[in-house]
């Protein structure tokens, strides 16, 4: 078994993997160019402070936790994380930002699924 945690999940979303996430979820449901767009501008963050707009640096894309979707967005990347992490052909489980996997390896194969896992997890970041 390989338990894993995914840290800084949510501000680790870049517009990019959400895009991606949108697009593997439009092979099972339609998902108009409009609803990619209104979930994508949904994510551009703009904070006051003394009446004055204050904008990140980069880009104004965020998913926070406490928004109105950031647990959905949270959930439909996860779908796509797991999409990607089928080669390993293990089992392997989500929830928001904790992660589990079983398998019937070896413990010599499991530690190098483990090593290929933290691979595909640099990659992403």
């Amino acid at each position: 078994m390989i338990t894993f945690d995914i840290c800084n999940f949510y501000p680790s979303i870049t517009e990019e993997l959400l895009h991606k996430s949108l697009l593997l979820a439009s092979n099972y449901v339609d998902v108009s160019k409009d609803e990619i767009d209104i979930i994508t501008h949904a994510k551009r963050t703009t904070l006051y402070k003394d009446g004055q707009p204050w904008c990140k640096t980069g880009s104004n894309f965020d998913v926070t936790m406490g928004s109105f979707d950031g647990a959905e967005t949270c959930e439909l990347v996860g779908l796509y994380l797991l999409s990607q992490l089928q080669h390993l052909e293990i089992k392997v489980e989500l929830y928001r930002d904790d992660g589990l996997a079983v398998t019937n390896k070896s413990p010599q194969q499991t530690e190098k699924i483990k090593k290929k896992k933290a691979r595909y997890s640099e990659t992403m970041a």
